[in-house]
């Protein structure tokens, strides 16, 4: 399972979430997992405790998790695609 992640934990009141699920990037749920964590995902967004994250897990050869949510960057709004990068360096 791969998970890339960027958490801030003071985030403004004007975080990401928006406080509904429109957070979470449109796409299939390929499981009852991935619906769980779908909720969850919202709930940390809500809470601003998540700028932005992907989700891709594999079981059996099969994808049972692929999601998005929250945005690229503290200064960049563009939303978070299940296909996005994340820069990992300073």
């Amino acid at each position: 399972m791969m998970v890339e992640l960027i958490c801030f934990s003071n985030m403004n009141d004007d975080g990401p979430a928006a406080s509904n699920a429109r957070w979470l990037y449109d796409s299939p749920v390929y499981s009852d997992v991935e619906a769980k964590l779908r909720r969850f995902l919202v709930d940390l967004g809500n809470a601003d405790k998540i700028l932005g994250i992907q989700v891709c897990a594999y079981k059996d050869g099969q994808v049972i998790i692929d999601t998005a949510a929250g945005v690229l960057g503290k200064h960049d709004p563009r939303p978070v695609q299940p296909d996005g990068l994340f820069p990992a360096f300073q």
